[in-house]
């Protein structure tokens, strides 16, 4: 399109020029051709002075030579002034077909090149103005959407409401205490879900209750993934998290794991399914979802997953990492920065990483090692 348009231009510059060069060369023959006829003027005067030198009787040759050599000067002069007037008017010649070349075929086949460029100009335009306005549009319900979301998500923490998993007259099983009673009898981790799927069962007159609540209070995650209980040295490699699925199988009940950590009453509780589904419960009691656990995570990472956050492959590896944050503790911060240094080919995380990391150590000199 714009090929086409840059060659009508350059067509109607050389038209105008075509036309400027004509009306120059016209302008200018009239005063060439009066020159030439007063050159021929000064031509038969000059031979007329040859003639009357030839005729004369008593002259030496010199006035003949000079009259001669005036008639030659002139002559040149008459030769010159043809050759000017020859020029202009093969000059203006080629500026008529050069005009004439572009009047009757260049221009009329660039005119309608032009019309359709413009057309398809228009359209894109149209269709473009189009799209804005439906990002426009999308970018608006979006952010309604998340302004409404925002808005729920703080009425419900001013709610402060009580624990939506707590039942009247449900019994509440402390885990590392029944654990700790297992070790002193000698009964080894692999043995616990049983034993405790017994005792459970016998505390209920042999029918597990719709629930069983457990509770335990968790530490720091070790290096393997498993959370070490605090104040039970005797089964530090016992998964809690993992023995709730255990015990939801066996007892084919739900069970929920209640999660302190010593100084808070809990943190967000564990529900494990008969099927073997586990999930994390927020706090009005509905398992928390993929997109929950993204708007947990440091906003700097938000920012970066945003672009690729709905593509489906991102959204798997993230259904992924929560699956593994919630049966493993593995840590989904962690793992979302590394898809979102991945995507954004390690440059705005690792950047962020650049800036936020303390500072080196200096060197010692060299003279004290």
């Amino acid at each position: 399109m714009l090929c086409v348009r840059t060659e009508f231009v350059e067509a109607e510059g050389r038209l105008a020029a075509a036309d400027a060069e004509i009306r120059r060369r016209t302008d200018e023959l009239p005063g060439l051709n009066e020159h030439v006829r007063q050159v021929e003027i000064r031509v038969r005067a000059a031979e007329q002075r040859v003639h009357d030198a030839e005729r004369a009787p008593a002259d030496d040759g010199q006035a003949l030579a000079d009259a001669q050599a005036a008639l030659g000067e002139v002559r040149q002069e008459l030769t010159d002034a043809g050759a000017a007037v020859k020029n202009a008017e093969d000059a203006r010649d080629e500026a008529r077909n050069t005009r004439r070349q572009l009047v009757d075929v260049t221009l009329p086949d660039l005119r309608p090149q032009v019309e359709s460029a413009r057309e398809v100009r228009d359209a894109r335009e149209v269709a473009a103005q189009a799209h804005a306005h439906a990002v426009q549009v999308l970018d608006t319900e979006m952010a309604a959407r998340e302004a409404a979301l925002d808005s729920a998500l703080s009425q419900v923490d001013q709610l402060k409401l009580p624990d939506p998993l707590a039942r009247p007259g449900a019994a509440v099983t402390n885990v590392d205490a029944v654990l700790a009673d297992l070790a002193q009898q000698h009964y080894g981790p692999s043995e616990a879900a049983v034993e405790l799927s017994r005792t459970l069962r016998e505390q209920h007159g042999g029918t597990p209750p719709a629930r069983v609540v457990l509770t335990t209070v968790l530490t720091r995650p070790v290096p393997d993934g498993t959370s070490v209980p605090a104040g039970d040295p005797a089964m530090p490699d016992l998964d809690r998290v993992q023995l709730a699925g255990d015990l939801a199988r066996s007892l084919d009940t739900l069970v929920e794991l209640r999660v302190g950590d010593g100084t808070t009453p809990r943190r967000a509780p564990y529900l494990a399914y008969p099927d073997g589904a586990l999930v994390r419960l927020d706090v009005t009691g509905r398992p928390e979802t993929v997109d929950d656990a993204v708007r947990r995570l440091p906003q700097h990472i938000q920012n970066e997953l945003g672009p690729y956050r709905h593509q489906p492959d991102v959204r798997t590896r993230l259904e992924i990492l929560h699956e593994a944050e919630i049966e493993f503790r593995h840590d989904f911060d962690a793992g979302v920065a590394s898809v979102v240094a991945n995507l954004n080919r390690y440059q705005g995380h690792l950047a962020y990483q650049w800036i936020t990391q303390p500072d080196p150590p200096v060197d010692a000199p060299a003279s004290a090692r």
